[in-house]
């Protein structure tokens, strides 16, 4: 993996602890479960949210991957011209 910024690593350290404040807050306030089946109910969850407010789920989670791939991705080694996904 591309050796990331200083700054990306921060910003996908950030990522990771908001994750983990939902993940957690599923687990005392609603499920009691491990991580795992935390990360399950909230996705669920979003599925539910997503139909009742038509969006389109399997398309966003698409570009969250994408975005995700991006954060991943040392921004130095991007071709030229080709800006981050937000």
């Amino acid at each position: 993996m591309p050796r990331l910024t200083k700054l990306q690593r921060e910003q996908n350290r950030e990522r990771v602890n908001r994750a983990a404040d939902i993940i957690e807050g599923y687990r005392n306030r609603v499920t009691g479960e491990d991580a795992a089946t935390c990360l399950r109910d909230v996705l669920a969850d979003l599925m539910h949210f997503a139909r009742a407010n038509r969006l389109n789920f399997e398309g966003e989670l698409e570009t969250a991957r994408n975005y995700l791939t991006t954060n991943l991705t040392d921004s130095r080694k991007r071709p030229l011209g080709q800006k981050e996904d937000r």
